[in-house]
């Protein structure tokens, strides 16, 4: 497999050329595009993306790539992407190539107390 590296709007792109010692020359889609494979997308689980998560892979693909009219996108829960041509052929890019744990920690909300007001006798709060 031959891997090549560029850097396209300040981002990381990688394109994995498929090279199992076939002639690729089935005359699909698939066959003839090598799908450029965008820098990776922080999620908060690389097993369950949200739908926001999920819209941000397909983003992520899309600009990263000119496909033909007619091309859909999928990006499945695990963060995998379906890339349907128009003639049906298909590629598939792997979840562990386009997305990574969230390295952002999440700070629990502090309880809103705004609303308890203090007795005036006890000292306790009460809402």
């Amino acid at each position: 497999m031959v891997q090549l590296t560029l850097f396209l709007k300040d981002k990381l792109v990688t394109s994995a050329k498929k090279d199992d010692g076939t002639n690729n020359s089935d005359g699909t889609i698939a066959s003839r595009i090598e799908p450029v494979i965008p820098g990776k997308t922080q999620v908060g689980n690389t097993t369950k993306l949200t739908p926001a998560e999920q819209a941000a892979v397909k983003k992520a693909v899309e600009e990263a790539n000119k496909f033909p009219a007619g091309t859909t996108v999928e990006v499945r829960p695990d963060g995998t992407v379906v890339i349907t041509y128009p003639d049906k052929s298909v590629d598939t890019i792997t979840g562990d190539k386009l997305v990574e744990k969230s390295t952002k920690q999440t700070t629990p909300k502090a309880k809103n107390r705004s609303r308890e007001k203090p007795s005036t006798s006890t000292g306790e709060l009460h809402k």
